[in-house]
């Protein structure tokens, strides 16, 4: 994996909340959300349930989630499946 993220000619891009040693290889670091800032959806390891969690305190610095990090890498590349779209909170 390392000799794979060191080749010059690949571009490595990642998002993290902490720098960690595959991070040290990217080129680009985007800041990522911890569960703390955002809403999401959980499932549960080993069974069938699905929960969800509200978020606690505001994004700190401004980071969009990882999922608006995600429909924006896809509006950039011109990706239009609807899979990319937001998803609208009830």
């Amino acid at each position: 994996m390392k000799q794979a993220l060191a080749r010059k000619d690949v571009f490595v891009a990642g998002i993290e909340v902490a720098m960690t040693d595959s991070m040290a290889y990217a080129d680009v670091v985007l800041p990522a959300c911890t569960h703390f800032e955002h809403a999401d959806l959980y499932p549960a390891y080993g069974q069938q349930y699905l929960q969800r969690a509200e978020a606690v305190i505001r994004p700190c610095r401004r980071k969009p989630s990882n999922t608006e990090i995600f429909r924006r890498l896809a509006a950039k590349f011109g990706l239009t499946d609807p899979a990319f779209g937001r998803a609208t909170p009830n």
